[in-house]
């Protein structure tokens, strides 16, 4: 009776391993999902930037957060330059066709601020499609993974 009480416990043990086993693959299958989710995600937001940035994309040398990408002239634009030329606009009362009046130091602020997040979106959009090739090649080894 001895032996048949070890072999029980060890059968036991062995099934709690077991058991341990699969939930061990169950949460590598969870998080290799939600990693593949990620991926897929990232890609399609690069993708989108791609094509809704192309022109700009020519341009990614020179968008590192200091410049950003004047479509209408399909040219890069240092923010430094910029600004002296809202400032200027300012100075000078130039007729801003944006608000009908004069420029003014609020209306060469707010521009100001696009100005800058566009700078920060234009580098971001540049990233995400440089990433592209290496987030293709991780979601193929997910892919393969599972």
């Amino acid at each position: 009776m001895g032996g048949h009480a070890v072999l029980s416990r060890q059968t036991r043990a062995n099934n709690r391993v077991k058991a341990l086993e699969e939930l061990g693959m169950i949460d590598r299958q969870l998080q290799d999902s939600t990693e593949v989710d990620d991926l897929k995600e990232k890609i399609l937001e690069a993708e989108l930037a791609q094509r809704n940035f192309a022109a700009g994309l020519a341009h990614c040398n020179e968008l590192n957060g200091t410049s950003f990408y004047f479509y209408q002239r399909d040219r890069v634009l240092s923010l430094q330059d910029y600004r002296r030329s809202l400032d200027n606009l300012v100075a000078e009362g130039a007729f801003n066709s944006d608000t009908r009046r004069p420029w003014n130091k609020q209306d060469a602020d707010a521009r100001w601020e696009q100005i800058q997040k566009q700078a920060t979106t234009d580098q971001a959009n540049c990233a995400a499609v440089a990433s592209l090739p290496s987030l293709r090649q991780k979601l193929k080894e997910l892919e393969r993974r599972q």
